[in-house]
């Protein structure tokens, strides 16, 4: 499998056999969490992913602290802006190096780039799309959003996900990567996803697939996806975190209509893969609920096809949410638009080949 990326990696890369996935509801910030249970999830989860070579991280419950200080200077690694829908795609100029161009705004919200003052506009004022915008330095990063109107667009010192760019920098692994937040948890954080990529981003989005978007109401739900070229087609990658079936407010039948009808839209010619990955409140043993009806909409379970498997059991009990478990639980997944084959998948994070580091264990599986 050969996959679209810098000179200086192209023959390691190529050489790889298999396409690496994870998964992991990170259940990063919570009331009653320790600094040692943070450092602990970082540290492991950052050696696993260069140990491992993972290709796409996708993390949910991923958060910061709403009154952190805003990150200044340079952010680790490569960070893509995803906040205004499907809107970056990597260029190179000669006089500023590499960039994040905007090709589309789907989505209201805040410049991403500072005042007129200190850069152009990604896009221009009156029109978008129709004239191309200007390309904007990385480095100088977008301006904070005001908190009622949802999270800063440049993550806080606190954010999980960028420290955990820097921990793989700091091993030698500088990932692109980006962070959204989607409402508030726990009174006081920046609840969010996140999504990493080993290989260059052609393009990245987020998006919200529930009812209502209330940045203060926990039922709200969002994805955010990664766009990464292999072989010359575009695969799309999306870090989700879903409701629940038996939900008047939100069914997650209406939001998982919105969600697949939004990713598949980038299926065009049949070429493109999409790979939803994440937390999906649903059991795969229980029949006519959330997994059938992910299903029966035509996404395909990798661990269904994987050739080599475990029990699959990626929550061992009661946790929020699920509060009447009385063995464990598989509902957490990686599901693909068309059949792929699948070399393995195998349940990480649970205490036996990895210490447990959430309330939830990881998924990872290896797709030919």
């Amino acid at each position: 499998m050969t996959y679209e990326k810098p000179g200086q990696r192209k023959k390691e890369r190529s050489s790889e056999k298999y396409m690496k996935l994870l998964t992991l509801n990170i259940h990063s910030h919570f009331d009653k969490m320790s600094q040692e249970q943070f450092d602990l999830a970082l540290q492991e989860l950052t050696k696993f992913i260069v140990a491992e070579k993972v290709d796409i991280v996708a993390l949910q419950e991923c958060s910061q602290s709403c009154e952190a200080a805003i990150v200044e200077g340079k952010l680790p690694g490569k960070y893509v802006t995803a906040d205004r829908g499907r809107t970056f795609v990597p260029i190179r100029t000669a006089d500023r190096g590499r960039t994040f161009v905007p090709i589309r705004t789907a989505d209201k919200g805040p410049s991403p780039v500072p005042a007129r003052d200190k850069g152009p506009s990604p896009v221009p004022d009156e029109k978008i799309g129709d004239e191309g915008p200007s390309p904007v330095p990385r480095d100088e990063g977008p301006s904070p959003v005001p908190r009622d109107k949802g999270p800063s667009p440049v993550p806080r010192e606190d954010n999980f996900a960028g420290l955990l760019a820097r921990g793989l920098e700091e091993m030698g692994e500088s990932y692109c990567w980006s962070f959204t937040g989607a409402k508030i948890g726990y009174d006081r954080f920046d609840e969010g996803l996140a999504i990493f990529s080993r290989h260059e981003v052609k393009a990245a989005e987020a998006f919200y697939f529930s009812n209502q978007t209330d940045y203060h109401n926990w039922k709200s739900r969002k994805a955010i996806g990664f766009c990464v070229p292999i072989n010359g087609v575009d695969h799309w990658f999306y870090a989700v975190h879903m409701g629940w079936w038996k939900d008047d407010e939100e069914p997650f039948a209406e939001q998982m209509d919105r969600l697949h009808k939004r990713v598949l839209s980038h299926v065009q010619n049949k070429k493109e893969r999409v790979f939803l990955m994440g937390d999906f409140n649903s059991q795969a043993n229980i029949r006519g609920e959330g997994y059938d009806y992910v299903r029966k909409l035509g996404w395909q379970d990798s661990y269904v096809a994987a050739e080599q498997k475990d029990s699959g059991i990626t929550v061992p009990g009661t946790i929020d949410g699920w509060t009447d478990v009385e063995s464990g639980m598989r509902i957490d997944y990686i599901f693909s638009n068309e059949a792929v084959q699948v070399q393995s998948s195998r349940v990480v994070f649970n205490g036996i080949s990895e210490p447990v580091i959430s309330d939830h264990f990881g998924v990872m599986a290896e797709i030919v």
